[in-house]
């Protein structure tokens, strides 16, 4: 691969030149309730060229190698249009050619795993879920990424790139009347297959959390008060727990201990939302965090007073 790009790279007249090139698989598992609804594998590839030239910078993607000489001129005479149309001329600091390779280091590598054996785990897990008469569906899936990527520039650059990363989960939903209640659950990594595995406990825990939150104690709108301290109730989304945080900076010390062991059982919660690429889980994963600052700053004061 490296000889295709050092030829692309050639044909450039530029004071700087680098292109990189990235072939991507993704393998896909879904599940909704019982049914398989996804099961397959895709492929996309292509390049992306930056050059400099008179001090204009500029970068053009494409996806044939047959488009790579329309990619450099583009690319130069929009360098070129960057120079003369900027305040402030790019100049690239110095740097080492650099030859290297990556591989990750894969316990179990999952390009050696079946798609069979990677359906059947999918719907053993979608199964432990199903099993309680209060979850009514499911959406749960087994995804995997696999990329190469190549990287050479004009100064003597050469770097290979392999990444594989793996993920099993998705959500969970339980029904009782007229409430429905939600929880994902995941698992997963980029050092191997068995990030995937032995999961069982891990649905039965957040089956078990979903079905629990049916029986939720409802939050509480307004503002509570207990002895002349004004308190919030603050509704945690990643597991719709309900607690009551201090809010007044001159609250008793007698509430330190209860806001610590709030800040404690908070944590894990914050590192699990962490991290997920879902938008949903982004956003509790903000208020997590939100709460979780808010927490800390009331202890801070508890300490401040007692001191």
């Amino acid at each position: 691969m490296f000889e295709k790009l050092r030829k692309i790279l050639n044909k450039a007249d530029a004071d700087y030149v680098d292109i990189r090139y990235e072939n991507k698989k993704d393998t896909f598992i879904t599940f909704k309730g019982k049914e398989l609804t996804r099961i397959g594998s895709n492929s996309t590839d292509g390049y992306v060229l930056r050059v400099l030239k008179n001090e204009g910078f500029s970068s053009v993607a494409f996806t044939k190698e047959s488009d790579a000489e329309n990619a450099i001129k583009s690319a130069i005479e929009n360098a070129k249009l960057l120079a003369k149309n900027t305040e402030k001329p790019i100049k690239l600091a110095k740097a080492d050619a650099i030859k290297d390779t990556f591989f990750p280091e894969l316990i179990e590598d999952p390009r050696k795993i079946s798609i069979n054996e990677k359906l059947e785990l999918t719907k053993k897990l979608n199964s432990i879920p199903l099993k309680h008469e209060k979850v009514i569906n499911t959406n749960i899936g087994y995804g995997e990424v696999i990329r190469e990527r190549f990287f050479l520039n004009s100064e003597g650059s050469e770097i290979r790139e392999d990444l594989i990363t793996t993920r099993l989960g998705g959500l969970i939903t339980s029904k009782e009347g007229n409430l429905l209640q939600n929880v994902r659950v995941s698992a997963g990594g980029s050092d191997g297959f068995q990030n995937v595995r032995n999961q069982e406990a891990n649905f039965e825990k957040q089956t078990s959390i979903v079905v629990d939150l049916l029986k939720a104690k409802p939050v509480k709108a307004g503002v509570q008060t207990d002895e002349g301290v004004d308190f919030v109730t603050l509704r945690f989304c990643s597991q719709y727990r309900c607690i009551e945080v201090p809010q007044s900076d001159d609250i008793s010390c007698k509430h330190a201990e209860s806001i610590k062991s709030v800040v404690h059982s908070v944590s894990p919660l914050v590192r699990e939302a962490d991290g997920t690429s879902e938008s949903f889980e982004r956003e509790h994963s903000k208020y997590t965090n939100h709460c979780l600052s808010t927490f800390e700053r009331q202890l801070r004061s508890c300490t401040r007073l007692s001191s």
